[in-house]
């Protein structure tokens, strides 16, 4: 798939259900009930590069997500590299309309901020995760981010 707005582009499964969202809004795929989303984050801010940065934007996240969803748990979070660019990875639990989900965010920090998440119940989130959300961060194919 390629997002025509950022230039994205990404190896998504043939037998998903596949849409372009609106901005912030990359695309949403989807199978019974796991989804995978994407996002893209205009940010004017310094992006977070160093450990300590990173660190310190990793709190802030969890905190914006237990915001957003009080019944967010944080199971794990790891700081990583996705493509060459800084990235922070989290693992949690949460329930939406009622239901409990699991989840896994990637957050990459590349001439903004974009998302990745895949959501889904927790007897389907090991498929959803190792077969598409971890296959699909590793196709990702960014345009080149123009000289500052």
């Amino acid at each position: 798939m390629r997002d025509p707005r950022t230039g994205l582009r990404f190896e998504a499964p043939r037998n998903w259900v596949k849409r372009i969202r609106q901005n912030p809004g990359i695309f949403r795929i989807a199978s019974g009930g796991a989804d995978v989303s994407g996002w893209a984050y205009p940010r004017a801010e310094k992006l977070p590069q160093t450990d300590a940065e990173l660190a310190t934007a990793r709190d802030a996240l969890v905190a914006l997500a237990k915001q957003r969803n009080p019944s967010f748990a944080l199971m794990s979070s790891h700081i990583t590299r996705v493509q060459g660019s800084p990235a922070i990875e989290l693992r949690g639990t949460q329930k939406i309309l009622g239901k409990p989900v699991t989840t896994h965010s990637v957050h990459i920090f590349r001439a903004g901020e974009y998302v990745i998440e895949a959501l889904a119940p927790a007897k389907d989130f090991e498929l959803t995760d190792k077969r598409v959300l971890e296959p699909l961060v590793r196709s990702l194919k960014f345009r080149p981010v123009p000289p500052a």
